[in-house]
């Protein structure tokens, strides 16, 4: 395969054009158009090739690793968590060994933020590994909560 050229997809390089090709399928494989999608790292041509929207402006996780705007109001992990909330995505994909050796990785950095942690723990569920990526889909009580909720007369519902 002409990407493989560029590095492993499970390779220890920040960016690998394969990786990024595989994860897009699986994307558009298990994510509807209408909703959103989490891929933190080093990987934003997950959004594009994928055709979806990303749950959050953090589709490139260096400002969070390195603290800018820690503490200022929608910055930070307590930023990327209010986002994460609001626009809850199917599917969470963690990228991992994408900053080194510089400093830790995206799942390390999201696995060091309890709050996140917990949020995580909530209502997704792991969904395996694909290269670099650890996954985690939405749960499907979640997922039919959402679907109860957007129905007509869903005010009714207990």
């Amino acid at each position: 395969d002409y990407l493989a050229r560029f590095g492993d997809s499970n390779s220890g390089d920040k960016y690998s054009a394969l990786a990024v090709r595989e994860m897009a399928q699986i994307v558009t494989e298990r994510v509807p158009p209408n909703e959103t999608e989490l891929v933190l790292g080093f990987s934003p041509g997950v959004l594009v090739q994928s055709e979806r929207r990303s749950a959050t402006r953090f589709f490139w996780s260096r400002p969070l690793i390195v603290g800018f705007g820690e503490g200022w109001r929608g910055h930070g992990a307590a930023g990327l968590l209010a986002e994460l909330e609001t626009h809850k995505p199917a599917l969470v994909a963690l990228q991992r060994r994408d900053w080194d050796p510089d400093t830790i990785d995206s799942f390390t950095w999201f696995s060091r933020q309890p709050k996140l942690v917990a949020w995580l723990g909530r209502d997704y569920q792991p969904a395996g590994e694909l290269g670099n990526f650890v996954l985690f889909r939405r749960t499907p009580k979640e997922f039919l909560a959402r679907r109860l909720a957007a129905l007509p007369g869903a005010a009714f519902w207990p």
